[in-house]
Parts: structure tokens; sequence; C-alpha cells
């Protein structure tokens, strides 16, 4: 739809996928539009010469190793804007989409008792079972 309209700088979609290898697919979509691509980014040519379209892919380490989740952003931009302006930190837009996502991601958590560690395990794998990831009678 933005590609073939004026859209707004500033207009954003967002998305949490639960499939592998979403990026890729989004990514082979868009190909006869690439204007440059990274491990983290995609930008997107529009049929308007101002805007372009970044697809950014919510890359973090510390809830890549938790989750099965993807997140997506796609966001209008100004086709001048250079790669520096980039916003590179995920945290506070996938946050938008899932807020309970750092709760089990704390530094604190080697600062914590071991009673407290087992409780908050608990209550991690709940959070998985509820999203449809880990099954803890199959332990």
């Amino acid at each position: 739809m933005w590609i073939d309209t004026k859209a707004k700088v500033g207009s954003t979609f967002q998305v949490r996928v639960i499939k592998e290898g979403s990026y890729q697919e989004f990514f082979e979509h868009f190909i006869d539009r690439i204007v440059s691509k990274d491990e983290r980014r995609v930008r997107i040519l529009t049929n308007n010469a101002d805007i372009h379209i970044l697809l950014e892919h919510g890359l973090d380490d510390s809830v890549a190793i938790y989750h099965v989740d993807e997140y997506f952003r796609l966001l209008v931009i100004p086709a001048e804007m250079k790669k520096s302006e980039y916003e590179d930190d995920c945290q506070e837009w996938i946050c938008k989409i899932d807020p309970e996502i750092y709760v089990y991601d704390s530094e604190s958590y080697f600062e914590e008792s071991e009673a407290d560690r087992y409780i908050n395990e608990l209550a991690f794998q709940e959070y998985l079972e509820s999203r449809g990831y880990y099954d803890a009678e199959g332990i």
C-alpha cells in the first residue's frame, strides 16, 4: 500500500511473527525494490521519489536466546535519510508489540536468591507455555 501512495513520513506498521524465515520472505517479496540491505534492515524503494520504506528486523541478542517470535517494523522514511540516522535500539518498539518480552531478561537474574530465581523460571515457563512454545509436561 505505501509503495503506491504518498504515505506520511513516520507511518509505522509493527508486527510479531511466529514463523521462522519470515525476514527472508519479506526480503524476497520486495526483491525488485531493494535500495540497500543488511542483517537487520532492508530499505525499499516506493513509487514516490520522496520516500522509502524501511523494513527492520527486531534483532536483539538477549531476546533471540529465549524467544521464537520474530519482530518486524515497516517505517516510512524520507528518501534522503542516511543510514547513520537509523534507530539502533529495537527494544523500545519491540516492547510496544510485546510488553512482557523483557520481563524475563533481566541482568538482576544473577543477583537473585535461588528461591527467587526458581519462581522467575516458573513464571518464564508459564510465559512460554501461554505462547505455545514450551510444554512443561514434556520435560
